[in-house]
């Protein structure tokens, strides 16, 4: 979105300095605009540093941020695709996938794929003293690879791609116990199922890949994520009816133990929330639970706008309802929680919230509490 005839005044961007307008709670720049809500102010992390150019069609183009997370070395790693505003459907990604890592002072482009379509279900994870990530394929979703990038060594290693899965698009990653694999994707021919996928890693390769069963009726893939008790949430991507699912530890125990007897169903599911807001909201992109704040997920309407939602999880599992945390104009493509803080993206950075009265009354990552302080680059501690 270009420039509205009336913003509040920023402070100066660069990359690393963050600006932070306290009292609306805005952050927003020449194509998007994330805003906090109900008592949320919004800092920017990190500033992405591309800028637009025109290309021989005269369409406007600009490479922008998608997934991130932080890496077991502490630095920041994310995803970029690039974005044409003026063509037929601006929200979708022309062909260019990269990652980048950022250590508080240099970035260094550490992959690019020319060819890898970068915004469909891309993601970047560190799981353990690793850090992996996918690209998201073709537009159809036929063809995509997953990798692993060792800090330490530099190296990056190819561990999964389309054929060890019957060559259907499957999305992003996540883990339960910090030794193993997690994702959703069609996986089938049938594109109006969604199916979840495991395997386990050992030292950053990956064992086979199990199809753990059929366990959403959605076309479009969306994330995956874990309670403290084991059990399974899903969240539909977006296209055909879209809900967030929750399968027990039980249930999802018994399909890793024989997936052709004990397959997981949406229909054996909990279904926790519906995701459709007609005209707004289609699906998830991102999603992380913990066991103080609960759900916090980035809802959106595939493209544009978004919402990032905090919902509550009763002690028997089902819906407590949800608050808005924050909105956007654009995509928020990821969200993370780290060292007791939220952050999320949108194409033009990434961000974290601070609550005006009582801040989160306890931290915990659901991540790692092993790992390096995350670089507090924003300079904007609430005083």
């Amino acid at each position: 979105m270009r420039w509205k005839s009336i913003r509040p005044i920023l402070w100066p961007i660069a990359l690393g300095v963050a600006c932070a307008l306290i009292l609306v709670g805005v952050v927003s720049t020449a194509e998007s605009e994330t805003t906090g809500a109900n008592n949320y102010i919004v800092y920017t992390y990190y500033s992405n540093p591309n800028v637009e150019w025109v290309n021989a069609d005269e369409h406007t183009l600009k490479e922008v941020i998608n997934s991130f997370d932080f890496g077991p070395d502490g630095k920041l790693y994310y995803t970029t695709y690039v974005k044409d505003f003026d063509g037929p459907y601006p929200y979708l990604a022309l062909l260019g996938f990269k990652v980048y890592c950022y250590d508080g002072t240099s970035l260094e482009e550490i992959y690019y794929d020319p060819d890898a379509f970068g915004v469909s279900g891309g993601r970047v994870r560190t799981i353990g003293d690793k850090v992996y990530f996918n690209d998201g394929g073709t537009m159809s979703r036929t063809q995509f690879e997953y990798y692993c990038y060792d800090p330490e060594t530099g190296a990056i290693v190819q561990i999964l791609d389309s054929t060890q899965v019957g060559g259907y698009g499957i999305w992003g990653l996540s883990t339960w116990d910090e030794t193993d694999f997690w994702a959703a994707g069609r996986g089938v021919e049938d594109s109006t199922e969604q199916h979840i996928y495991y395997s386990s890693l050992e030292n950053g390769d990956l064992m086979p890949v199990i199809d753990l069963g059929f366990a959403s009726y959605a076309s479009g893939s969306g994330p995956v994520a874990f309670d403290e008790d084991g059990n399974l949430y899903l969240a539909d991507g977006g296209y055909g009816p879209t809900y967030i699912w929750r399968f027990t530890k039980a249930e999802v125990l018994a399909a890793m133990a024989d997936p052709a007897t004990n397959p997981l169903h949406p229909d054996n599911a909990y279904q926790f929330d519906t995701l459709q807001i007609p005209g707004v909201i289609r699906g998830a992109s991102s999603m992380f639970i913990d066991e103080i704040l609960g759900m916090v997920l980035t809802a959106t309407n595939v493209h544009d706008p978004s919402e990032l939602r905090q919902y509550a999880i009763n002690p028997d599992g089902t819906n407590g309802g949800y608050e808005v945390l924050a909105t956007s104009d654009s995509r928020m493509a990821e969200t993370r929680f780290e060292n007791g803080e939220i952050y999320v993206s949108d194409p033009d950075g990434i961000y974290t919230l601070k609550r005006v009265r009582n801040q989160w009354l306890r931290h915990r990552s659901p991540i790692s509490a092993d790992r390096p302080a995350i670089p507090d680059w924003s300079q904007n501690a609430l005083k």
